[in-house]
């Protein structure tokens, strides 16, 4: 296993994200270059469809450094090499990724509307569990989307498995047209009264889905105080 590969386990490139700190698009793939040990060397990290590769290349001399990722490989200037390395691969996680969890058509689809709409992207407040990210105002902070993965059975589904989800808010008279508890049920973890949960699994067609996203969107920015 290559040493970049434990930075990125289970993370998600945002493309938007890695443009505004400084990737040059070539195709599908994105390439990063920058000066590290005071430009004694240059570190190119190159992120594809299905991989992510370093290589750190010595601007003097014109030959690749390959002892940071060497097994065992010790030193005061090896030490210095792959702290600089790993601080970068680490920055462009923080900054560029996101946890690969949800794999929803919807979950793309609705992020890729928010985030142009709205220029907000979904938050991964919580290291354990993973599984669950909200979209939130920048000022105030309140949620207007939580998404989640749950057992079917938390929703009283007759299946073993884990499903998709989003939360959203809507005005109370609106939910009992709406709740059918087979594709659309009360709020998941949120208040009854104000939330809906939509499952997302097709069943819901998206135009519908980003009318209630707006609507949660105008709600939350209407009202102060906690999430209801």
């Amino acid at each position: 296993m290559k040493n970049e590969a434990q930075f990125f386990e289970r993370k998600k490139a945002i493309p938007e994200r890695l443009k505004e700190y400084g990737f040059a698009q070539t195709g599908a793939d994105y390439v990063y270059k920058t000066p590290i040990l005071n430009g004694n060397f240059i570190l190119k990290v190159l992120i594809s469809r299905n991989d992510i590769l370093t290589n750190i290349r010595d601007t003097k001399n014109e030959y690749d450094y390959i002892l940071h990722n060497v097994l065992g490989a010790e030193g005061k200037f090896v030490g210095e090499v792959r702290s600089e390395y790993e601080k970068v691969l680490k920055e462009i996680r923080d900054r560029c990724f996101v946890p690969d969890v949800f794999k929803s058509t919807e979950f793309e689809v609705i992020t890729k509307y928010v985030a142009k709409k709205y220029g907000d992207n979904p938050e991964f407040l919580w290291d354990k569990p993973p599984d669950a990210a909200v979209l939130r105002h920048k000022n105030s902070k309140k949620w207007y989307a939580v998404f989640m993965k749950v057992n079917a059975d938390k929703l009283g589904l007759q299946a073993p498995n884990e499903v998709e989800i989003v939360d959203l808010k809507l005005k109370p008279e609106y939910l009992d047209n709406l709740i059918d508890n087979v594709k659309i049920f009360p709020g998941y973890h949120m208040n009854k009264k104000h939330w809906i949960t939509i499952l997302l699994n097709n069943s819901v067609p998206i135009a519908e889905i980003f009318k209630f996203i707006d609507i949660s969107y105008f709600l939350t920015t209407s009202r102060q105080g906690k999430n209801e």
